[in-house]
């Protein structure tokens, strides 16, 4: 019985064998699989680019002309972090040889940056003001302040800055506004309010009355100045000053212009004198008074910086006229409409079109004795049609060459409505007239500059 056992042990070793190994001379046993690929290891994605990034506004600038005695407003200059790291400001100075003309100060501004070596966190920003006072003698004057910093693609930044210095050579003169005693009467006083100003845009000051003239052109007769004084030397006459700013797209897509636009009308109103009164309008595709006439400037001030939201359109000419209309209902006083925006009328297809166009906007103000004051910003400024509009009823025209030059416009229409407005008053002939309407014409005189003269119809009594 053992031996039989044991005979069977070659069999099961060889099956065994054969099932533990698997071959198979006619192939209908499973092959092995594939090696499987290894697991690739993920490459690190880089962190971002840590870099700070300065930016400076304006990138260049002029001052202008700027006439004997005169200065201009000073040039604010924001210099501005718009990477992710921290700007080290090393250095803000001019490049040798400084010219003295221009004097740099950290201590004022929006946001003083307070040294000549700030450090900025990213997306912050502080500012320096760049003042330009050019000494007695004529010439162009020229120099760049250099910012250096950090910033790895501009480490030195270059902002050429100019002006020029000259004698008072040209008049320029509007009679603003003119207040006479309506038909019949048997008193022919007259006042009229007349700005003098050189080619510089600044008031010319310290005429006397031997500097003017007056007449009365279709009767081509001169009439005899009573008295000629101006405003800040004589009784106060108070001002109704209307604020008409543009908040249309193409004036928000411009944000340093349009933030300068606001604080120059902020600046204007914070100089209004005791009982002076002013008004806000706004504009884009609706326009609407914000502020109605009022002597509280906080009220003012805070309607300026309000937000505006009416379109992105310009509807320019029916919110001149609306101005018009409310400045025209102050009548004890000085009056003058003062409208920043770039001139061009433009509205959407939908909205309804203006009821105004520019030949209403002037007849308008002539007849009511309106003066506007317009001031063209932008990138796209319709000089034309400002010209016009300031030209034909009294008041100035004036152009940013860059929003910056707005600080010194303002400055120059404060002292124009504040302080140097002149005051003239004669007798206006009232008999043997030949014409209902009939103008008057004044002319200022200055040694050593070419005079100017303007005209503006009033009532000839019959």
């Amino acid at each position: 019985m053992m031996k039989q056992r044991l005979s069977m042990l070659p069999v099961l070793f060889a099956a065994a064998t054969i099932s533990v190994v698997g071959c198979s001379a006619g192939g209908s046993s499973p092959s092995p699989g594939p090696t499987p690929a290894p697991t690739p290891t993920p490459t690190p994605t880089p962190p971002p680019a840590t870099n700070p990034t300065l930016q400076v506004v304006p990138a260049t600038f002029d001052f202008g002309k700027v006439t004997t005695s005169n200065r201009p407003a000073p040039l604010e200059v924001t210099i501005r972090n718009s990477g992710n790291a921290a700007l080290n400001v090393s250095a803000i100075s001019f490049l040798a040889p400084a010219d003295p003309s221009f004097m740099l100060n950290t201590s004022l501004g929006t946001k003083p940056c307070a040294s000549v070596s700030p450090t900025l966190a990213a997306g912050d920003s502080c500012t320096v003001q760049v003042a330009f006072q050019p000494p007695a003698t004529t010439g162009s004057f020229a120099s760049t302040l250099q910012i250096r910093s950090n910033d790895p693609t501009s480490p030195n930044f270059g902002l050429p800055i100019q002006g020029a210095s000259e004698a008072i050579a040209a008049l320029t003169v509007k009679i603003n506004q003119i207040d006479t005693l309506a038909c019949p009467t048997s008193n022919p006083l007259t006042t009229a309010y007349v700005s003098v100003n050189d080619q510089g845009g600044y008031p010319v000051l310290g005429l006397q009355s031997g500097a003017f003239s007056v007449s009365q052109g279709l009767l081509n007769s001169s009439l005899p100045i009573i008295s000629a004084s101006f405003i800040g030397s004589s009784v106060y006459k108070n001002v109704a000053i209307s604020a008409v700013l543009d908040h249309s797209k193409s004036l928000r897509d411009q944000p340093v212009a349009f933030a300068d636009m606001k604080s120059g009308f902020s600046d204007l109103f914070g100089s209004l004198k005791a009982n002076d009164i002013g008004e806000v309008v706004k504009f884009a595709t609706e326009y609407q008074v914000v502020q109605p006439f009022t002597a509280d400037r906080n009220l003012l001030q805070a309607a300026i910086a309000a937000p505006f939201d009416k379109g992105d359109g310009t509807r320019l000419y029916d919110t001149v006229y609306q101005a018009v209309e409310d400045t025209s209902n102050q009548s004890n006083y000085r009056r003058a409409v003062i409208v920043a925006t770039d001139g061009v009328e433009d509205l959407p297809p939908s909205a309804p079109p203006s009821v105004q166009n520019i030949n209403t906007v002037i007849a308008n103000a002539k007849s009511k004795n309106v003066p506007i004051f317009t001031i063209g910003i932008g990138a796209g400024i319709n000089a034309t049609d400002l010209g016009r509009m300031a030209a034909e009823t009294g008041g100035l025209y004036y152009q940013a060459n860059t929003s910056q030059n707005l600080a010194t416009i303002y400055q120059q229409l404060a002292s124009l409505l504040y302080e140097n407005q002149y005051v003239l008053t004669f007798n206006r002939t009232i008999a043997g007239a030949i014409s209902v309407q009939s103008p008057i014409i004044v002319t200022a005189s200055r040694t050593g500059s070419s005079p100017g003269s303007a005209s503006r119809d009033v009532v000839a009594c019959p």
